[in-house]
């Protein structure tokens, strides 16, 4: 079986080219200091009080390619403050290339094979400059943190860039792996960014013994939450427990909702239930903290609430 990922570069954290710019300064002196490679794992945090963010930096790891130029491959995510508090989706990947000549100008396509699984990432967004007589370029782009750990689980992790082919060693895989768990490790008895106002277990009109679940849920961050997709669990009348399908959630499958708004989620049960779990996910893979607090809507919540769709 042969999978293909086509993966787009809508980089939200920050535009990546700033990476390069940010650490051009910060890389030549870490080069300096050190008189051996540093681990291929390390991952350093960097927070900037000014912006009030937090850069998390994985690299430069050290690629094995030609002889012609040195390649190395930075990984880094970025939130906001000091702690995390949401799980984040998203991982800008950057190569550099130091060497006499321009190697990537004509192709800067990525590609992968994941234990014999091809991959295509696509074009990367290219920059080149000169320093001390050497080309320097510069090749970005944005991934899910599920490409991400696609790419950390393998076994074998064999790229091509242009037309250089390199591996990454077991060391590197390592420090995927870390800061993938690191992209969702928020503190524990962390606030919640969610509230669920109202939940209703009843008989499905349309299907006789299935059940069908709605309720309200609430932002109550103070900031924008974006992708949300709501799941719901049920214990069935047996005790064994099932997913509803067909869940939505406002006006679709996700819904953006920005602060204090609310959004009606429904979905439908093959069972009876009188006993149901709602969480929340910010894309495929990140639980986003909710409560519940059953009540009555506040008057704005009744006019910002967003209807599921007809």
């Amino acid at each position: 079986m042969i999978c293909i990922l086509a993966i787009s570069c809508s980089y939200t954290l920050c535009p990546v080219r700033s990476i390069a710019q940010s650490r051009k300064k910060q890389i030549p002196a870490l080069r300096q200091e050190r008189q051996s490679p540093p681990p291929d794992n390390l991952i350093k945090t960097d927070y900037d009080r000014f912006k009030d963010r937090t850069a998390v930096y994985l690299g430069p790891m050290v690629l094995p390619s030609s002889s012609r130029g040195l390649l190395e491959l930075t990984w880094l995510f970025t939130y906001d403050g000091k702690v995390l508090s949401l799980p984040q989706e998203e991982v800008a990947m950057e190569f550099t290339s130091t060497a006499n000549e321009r190697l990537f100008s004509s192709n800067h396509v990525l590609l992968a094979l994941l234990d014999d699984k091809r991959t295509r990432f696509g074009e990367m967004k290219y920059d080149v400059s000169v320093s001390g007589g050497k080309y320097v370029e510069n090749m970005f782009m944005t991934i899910s943190r599920d490409t991400l750990l696609a790419v950390a689980n393998s076994k074998r992790a064999e790229f091509e860039l242009g037309h250089e082919e390199f591996s990454l060693s077991d060391s590197q895989l390592v420090g995927l792996r870390k800061l993938a768990d690191m992209m969702v490790k928020t503190p524990t008895g962390n606030q919640s960014f969610l509230e669920v106002i109202s939940l209703i277990v009843q008989p499905d009109p349309h299907v006789p013994g299935n059940s069908e679940i709605s309720g309200d849920v609430v932002n109550v961050s103070g900031r924008t939450l974006e992708s949300l997709e709501a799941q719901i669990t049920c214990q069935l009348l047996d005790g064994s427990k099932h997913d509803a399908y067909i869940v939505e959630i406002g006006n679709g499958f996700d819904v953006t909702l920005t602060a204090k708004q609310c959004a009606h989620f429904s979905g439908h049960l093959s069972g009876q239930s009188n006993s149901c779990v709602v969480n929340f996910k910010k894309g495929r893979s990140s639980v986003v903290p909710s409560t519940v607090n059953l009540r009555e809507k506040t008057e704005s919540e009744r006019e910002s609430c967003i209807p599921k769709s007809p």
